[in-house]
């Protein structure tokens, strides 16, 4: 890619994490693309007033508690992803409510309660909460990358039509897969997909990746 898109018409734009795990990658794919690489912008975390916003739209059109708000803003830090998983976190712990024109909020709850400090742990409570056979055919999935078709899931998985598409409607329907286009889904989060593909041994990675090769022939 980095030797044809010297004179080619094309903008590449790709986006990376800077934290310590995921810096080597970042680096190597800098060094290969070389001087194809033009410019490289650091993101910070997003501002306390727009992050207040995403919270109310999320929560929709009740006004949420100052005291909910301020929580969510401290263990997020600055996450839009991270503070939508810690709403779910209290919504599933009844933690939070709503009410006639706003939210409730069990306040004693919590202040005693031990939220996730990273977002890798968040995500992890759902996976965990995830069915057997749902949590095998998203491992499966994750293989492909981080966008797959439904379609070819039946053969890689070896298990019938039904069971991947109730397998895929229970991840739906607990936020870690959006619909796209033409059958093709996408895992919400990059960490979603390492957090299936780290359930999986090499030698079971292999056979999957064999079976999406035999699937695409």
């Amino acid at each position: 890619l980095s030797v044809r898109a010297v004179d080619a018409p094309l903008l590449i734009l790709t986006t990376g994490r800077n934290d310590p795990e995921s810096l080597p990658a970042l680096d190597r794919f800098s060094k290969n693309l070389g001087s194809v690489l033009s410019d490289r912008f650091s993101v910070g975390d997003v501002e306390q007033e727009d992050m207040e916003a995403l919270i109310q739209a999320y929560l929709g059109d009740r006004p949420a508690d100052p005291e909910l708000t301020q929580t969510l803003l401290n263990q997020s830090k600055g996450n839009p992803f991270a503070m939508t998983e810690y709403i779910r976190v209290l919504l599933d712990g009844g933690l939070i409510w709503p009410s006639w024109k706003h939210w409730t909020v069990d306040h004693e709850a919590l202040a005693k309660v031990a939220l996730p400090t990273d977002l890798a742990t968040l995500i992890l409570r759902r996976v965990k909460d995830l069915s057997a056979q749902t949590r095998e055919v998203l491992c499966a999935a994750a293989v492909f990358g981080n966008i797959f078709r439904l379609e070819l899931l039946p053969n890689v998985c070896s298990k019938p039509e039904k069971e991947i598409h109730s397998a895929i409607s229970e991840a739906a329907k607990s936020g870690l897969l959006e619909r796209g286009f033409g059958g093709e889904y996408t895992f919400t989060h990059d960490r979603v997909r390492e957090s299936f593909l780290s359930e999986l041994s090499v030698e079971q990675k292999r056979r999957i990746h064999q079976g999406i090769a035999e699937t695409s022939d």
